[in-house]
């Protein structure tokens, strides 16, 4: 991946975003689908930035798909924080 486009994921802090975007996603779907199941159901996350892509090119676009593992370390944080709280 182009270092440029790393760089932008990191200075804006896209992946805590796409992160925080797939619990909420998984949490969603886990409501409103029988037998839900994150690797079948969830394909990724796609970040286009639109002044760097270009025809023909694979440039601008960032795809990464986070694993369960993932996914769920960033739900136990909330957990983890809510009975803190509560």
């Amino acid at each position: 991946m182009p270092e440029r486009l790393m760089r932008a994921m990191d200075h804006q802090h896209y992946y805590l975003q796409y992160l925080l975007y797939a619990v909420a996603l998984k949490k969603y779907l886990a409501l409103r689908l029988t037998g839900f199941d994150y690797d079948r159901h969830c394909g990724g996350v796609i970040y286009l930035f639109l002044r760097g892509v270009r025809s023909g090119e694979t440039t601008g676009v960032f795809t990464h798909r986070p694993s369960i593992t993932e996914i769920d370390e960033v739900e136990n944080i909330f957990r983890q924080n809510h009975t803190a709280i509560g």
